[in-house]
């Protein structure tokens, strides 16, 4: 990764930034870099662009997270509702409680709840 980007970050952290000055004293890339992005910074129409982006970014990145939980949610409930799909079966075959809650990993009780339900 170009050291160049860590400005990025060294934005809003003056510990990363003091770092890169240390560096850009010998590295003249990241020394041009540094200078453009100081001479930008300046400028109110590129900070507001860079903090809209940023925004933006953060925004995609939260919306990605939620699609993920949702996801990582409706897949748990489809593999319980498998779980309870292949326990009613089993009951109606006349396997023990104790085989199917091995096999399924749902308790007796849960197992127990399902029986009584279909009857």
């Amino acid at each position: 990764m170009p050291r160049w980007l860590l400005l990025l970050e060294g934005a809003d952290n003056q510990e990363i930034l003091q770092v890169l000055e240390e560096i850009a004293v010998k590295d003249p890339v990241l020394y041009q870099a540094m200078a453009a992005w100081e001479e930008t910074s300046d400028d109110p129409r590129v900070r507001e662009a860079y903090y809209d982006r940023r925004k933006a970014i953060l925004d995609e990145k939260a919306a990605i997270r939620e699609a993920e939980l949702r996801l990582k949610e409706a897949l748990e409930k489809g593999i319980e509702k498998g779980k309870a799909e292949v326990a009613r079966k089993l009951l109606d075959l006349g396997f023990e409680l104790t085989k199917i809650s091995e096999a399924t990993g749902l308790t007796e009780e849960e197992l127990k709840n399902l029986r009584e339900g279909q009857a």
